[in-house]
């Protein structure tokens, strides 16, 4: 029988994988990419010159990326086009949860609870 074993290493490489797709087609800044992960330096390709930053994956970071998966796949399937999916982030939201701002200012908060907010609207959204 083969069994593939998860490493945290296998899982921080994937998380990494998927964050820069997602902030590849957000079309963010070094600085936001770094705020989003929680990150303190906006210059964290020179701190990591090799692009490693797997090994500063912890929970919290892990968890960052989860809900932007998830806010990310629901943008997929409630709007009509990818172009617009991925410009949602950017767009002034007049819902309540929003103020008028855009959700992509909110996750750039830092704060996980916005996260989470922003998916479970999403995701109701969905229903």
């Amino acid at each position: 029988m083969n069994t593939t074993h998860l490493t945290q290493e296998n899982i921080n490489t994937a998380a990494l994988q998927i964050f820069e797709s997602i902030s590849n087609q957000w079309g963010l800044s070094d600085c936001e990419k770094c705020s989003l992960l929680g990150f303190p330096s906006e210059n964290i390709s020179a701190e990591y010159p090799e692009n490693d930053i797997t090994g500063l994956f912890d929970e919290d970071v892990l968890q960052r990326i989860s809900q932007l998966l998830g806010i990310n796949k629901a943008l997929h399937q409630l709007l009509p086009t990818a172009n617009a999916a991925n410009q949602w982030v950017h767009q002034p939201n007049s819902a309540p949860l929003f103020i008028g701002n855009t959700a992509l200012s909110q996750l750039l908060n830092g704060n996980l609870s916005d996260f989470s907010s922003i998916r479970h609207y999403l995701d109701a959204q969905c229903q």
